[in-house]
């Protein structure tokens, strides 16, 4: 994910720190171009904007993109026009789009007055939604993605007219052109060469595009943050949850995926080294014993056990057992994407659902359930997701306590509840 996070920290850093200058020159030019309407583009008209805007100018200097604008042609440069016209309006979108988890169509049809709430109450910005509902929404968002559109509120000023307010056009302030639709494509490899994003391990460019960044947030709200799917699911407004699980697990991030995936393991296990959490479920209990006997094992060797050696030694836990946990609402799954693992998996066994793989020939989460992972040798439930299999006893207990269930869906269901009351069984004490 490193990728990812390099280009989100590179768009941030323009919108909070160059934009803003970017856009003071810009509009100095404009009303230089205004004043010295016949020379502004000879030596002497530069010149007096040169001297009447040195501070100015310095402090644009002194921003990290400034070393590679150039306000003259020149070779391996990008040009100060390229600057607000493409990369100011990139930045932006690049945060609207991650943050909000929107569509391109949702992200860059947003329009001046969608800003809401406050700093002490909490900021909201409202949205068009497309394709799972027609309409907008009011969703709450971070304060970076209110200095963004405000920074496109100014941007697109010269452009909008009162029937048109959207923020995305092109204002065009080096010519007497009409303002055009911004279209992000043709800015965002260019932007993301420009701010240095790393290759990859084997030295290829990661081709972002404007669709990946809304899975692009899922992808951080799940196997970084160890966010709620239902949540997910809600803020990206699906109507079904298995789109949320396959946006989580998309094989055009697959790469980005992996390593975060990597790291959301190691942070699992370390989780357990040190105590702050105690796992149920049949893979969960054998890690647990797994993990404390190599603690057991470390603590012979080093006397005091700090924070890098305990991060080295769960990294090098989680090679040795060549585990990559996979999230689901109800646990994570440490199956791997081999036949005898796969045969192991309750959720592969023949059943009436059948059984799902995803792309990468792990079992796919939106083949399963609850009362089939209880009792697989791959399922692990971490504290996090105990209140999850609570509310889920309680709506069979509720189920339950109805009086027109039929012999047979009351069978099914009382197995189901059993099965779940099985495992809350297992949880450490203080959980149950």
């Amino acid at each position: 994910m490193i990728q990812g996070d390099h280009l989100l920290t590179e768009a941030a850093r323009l919108v909070l720190e160059t934009g803003p200058i970017a856009l003071d020159l810009r509009d100095a030019w404009t009303a230089h171009k205004r004043d010295y309407p016949h020379n502004y583009s000879r030596a002497d008209g530069n010149a007096i904007f040169e001297r009447a805007n040195a501070a100015l100018l310095q402090r644009f200097r002194a921003t990290s993109v400034a070393t590679t604008v150039s306000f003259k042609v020149a070779k391996g440069k990008i040009s100060f026009r390229k600057l607000v016209d493409g990369f100011i309006p990139t930045a932006c979108a690049i945060l609207i789009l991650t943050l909000m988890a929107r569509r391109k169509r949702e992200g860059l049809a947003i329009e001046v007055g969608a800003i809401q709430g406050s700093r002490a109450d909490g900021w909201f910005v409202r949205m068009p939604i497309l394709k799972t509902g027609q309409g907008t929404a009011v969703l709450p968002c971070p304060e970076l993605v209110i200095k963004a559109v405000e920074l496109l509120e100014r941007w697109s000023e010269p452009a909008r007219t009162k029937v048109d307010q959207r923020l995305f056009q092109v204002p065009g302030f080096t010519d007497h052109k009409e303002a055009r639709e911004f279209r992000i494509g043709i800015h965002l490899g260019d932007f993301a060469r420009a701010v240095g994003v790393p290759a990859l391990e084997d030295g290829s460019f990661f081709d972002f595009a404007p669709h990946q960044f809304r899975r692009f947030w899922v992808v951080l709200f799940v196997w970084r943050y160890d966010g709620d799917l239902g949540a997910a699911s809600w803020f990206l407004h699906h109507f079904n949850i298995d789109h949320t699980r396959r946006y989580a697990n998309d094989a055009e991030l697959g790469r980005m995926i992996h390593v975060e995936s990597r790291h959301f393991t190691v942070t699992k296990v370390r989780a357990v080294a040190q105590g702050d959490s105690k796992s149920a479920g049949l893979l969960g209990r054998k890690l647990d014993k797994r993990i404390q006997r190599h603690m057991d094992e470390m603590r012979k060797r080093v006397r005091v056990v700090g924070e890098q050696e305990l991060t080295r030694e769960c990294e090098r836990l989680v090679d040795q057992l060549k585990l990559e946990l996979r999230a689901s609402p109800w646990g994570l799954c440490g199956c791997r994407a081999t036949e005898p693992a796969r045969r192991r998996a309750k959720c592969l066994q023949d059943t009436w659902n059948g059984g799902a793989l995803a792309l990468d020939g792990r079992p796919d989460p939106s083949g399963s359930s609850e009362s089939t992972c209880a009792t697989c040798i791959h399922n692990m439930v971490d504290q996090l997701r105990h209140s999850h299999w609570h509310k889920e006893l309680a709506k069979e207990d509720a189920y339950l306590s109805r009086d027109d269930i039929s012999i047979i869906l009351r069978r099914v269901h009382e197995d189901r509840r059993n099965v779940l009351a099985a495992l809350i069984a297992s949880f450490p004490s203080a959980e149950k």
